[in-house]
């Protein structure tokens, strides 16, 4: 009860409450059209760069395969190639002996004196890992690195079920260039590592061997790590259709590639051929913006295997000028109000103050004390009031002091009526009047 006097009663709280409404209610209302149409306009500008970077980011990686598929196809045509992979099936044929013993002979030396330089520097020069010659039969004649699968056989030898002898096979089987998926290669560390492998024909068209190349996780790393317009927290990765990661994240510090599983809605649509753009929470549980679409491997290289690339970028950092905006309109919301509040205190002390003394004049008139005089020197309508309080005391005033006239037995002293309405003092004038005639009766009846 008290709280609804305090705010229906008192003049001066509902002149800061007018003030209060004129002023904010247009900040709410422009807030609420601005907002909504910057956070749109900032949601879709986000979009349509992270789209375009990672539309760009697909093109390169699908260029860098079609580029080692260009590789291999032109390098398994090379006559020191087929020539020097003929000499070492010859050289081991006629000396009877198996490759893993073949290749610590002096005369395997001699036969690739000339390709062993031209591989190791074709594999420096185009960043592969490793270069693989191989047999029809499938024995591995030669690689750069000479690792544990050096002079093994890749169809039936230990490395038979590894993807060096899933790109093997299925290059046989397709008689063309196959690639695989990652796997950890034990060979080389237990690393993950991908191969490209072509059939090798001779001059006669005749199946003579394969050639492999096997992938360097920097290449595509170098590729996907690459930030430019992705920001501060923004990145790109590949996500194969199993959900583990093959390329690294940047937010860790180890490898991640076939060890981080990413089960996200944008990896679940890109496993199902679809490609887009939405907001959701990424594998470190973080909302992101993100960018989704397959790579296409399966029709690039006829393989069985996809891998989706994602391209992500942190909400929070995509809507930061919107909330700067947002947080900024807020701020000067409140500024408005506080100063809007003391401007509306300011003012209405000037109304509040000159009726709080109108009203306390208006009460000592009411129990009849006409001691009360009003100091008030306003020129406007509060002034004009108090101008006319003035005037309403003083002609009770007057009235006050013919009635004491009256009563002492002076009937003479008439007053001038305000007004034709004037009927307190048109009865007093008439009142005196009648008296002075009676007063005058009585002296002549004396």
């Amino acid at each position: 009860m008290i709280l609804t006097d305090f705010f229906i009663k008192r003049i001066r709280t509902k002149i800061v409450f007018l003030f209060l409404f004129v002023s904010i209610i247009p900040l709410v209302i422009i807030g609420m059209i601005i907002t909504p149409m910057s956070r749109k306009t900032t949601e879709e500008d986000a979009y349509s760069k992270l789209k375009a970077v990672g539309t760009v980011k697909l093109h390169q990686i699908i260029n860098y395969f079609s580029e080692r598929k260009k590789d291999i196809d032109v390098l398994s045509k090379m006559p020191i190639i087929i020539e020097d992979l003929k000499r070492l099936e010859k050289a081991q044929n006629k000396r009877k002996m198996n490759v893993a013993a073949f290749i610590k002979t002096n005369e395997y030396l001699n036969i690739i004196e000339t390709l062993n330089p031209y591989l190791i520097n074709y594999k420096k020069q185009y960043g592969y890992y490793d270069i693989f010659l191989l047999d029809e039969w499938g024995n591995i004649f030669y690689t750069v690195k000479h690792e544990s699968d050096f002079g093994t056989n890749i169809f039936d030898g230990p490395y038979s079920n590894t993807a060096l002898g899933t790109a093997i096979k299925s290059a046989r089987q397709n008689k063309t260039v196959s690639l695989s998926d990652f796997e950890s290669y034990a060979p080389s560390g237990n690393k993950p590592t991908a191969f490209l492998a072509n059939v090798i024909y001779d001059y006669e068209g005749q199946l003579h061997g394969f050639l492999a190349l096997q992938f360097s996780i920097d290449q595509i790393n170098n590729i996907m790590m690459e930030r430019e317009g992705l920001g501060e927290s923004g990145e790109t990765y590949l996500v194969g259709e199993d959900s583990y990661m093959r390329s690294d994240s940047r937010f860790f510090k180890g490898s991640t590639i076939l060890k981080k599983k990413v089960n996200t809605e944008s990896v679940k649509l890109g496993i199902k051929n679809k490609s887009g753009i939405h907001i959701i929470k990424d594998y470190r549980d973080v909302h992101v913006l993100s960018f989704y679409s397959s790579l296409g491997l399966k029709n690039l290289f006829s393989c069985d295997f996809d891998w989706i690339l994602l391209s992500e970028l942190d909400e929070a950092e995509a809507f930061n000028s919107t909330n700067r905006l947002q947080s900024t309109y807020y701020l000067i919301g409140i500024v408005v109000t506080i100063f809007v509040i003391i401007l509306a205190l300011f003012f209405s002390k000037f109304i509040s103050t000159p009726l709080k003394v109108l009203k306390n004049t208006a009460k000592s008139i009411a129990i009849g004390d006409l001691s009360q005089s009003i100091s008030l020197k306003q020129k406007d309508e509060i002034g004009q009031l108090a101008n006319s309080f003035r005037e309403m005391g003083a002609g009770i005033r007057e009235k006050v002091e013919q009635a004491k006239q009256i009563a002492g037995g002076n009937y003479s002293n008439m007053l001038e009526p305000k007004s034709e309405k004037d009927e307190l003092t048109i009865s007093l004038n008439t009142m005196m009047a009648t008296l002075t005639q009676v007063y005058h009766f009585a002296l002549k009846k004396g």
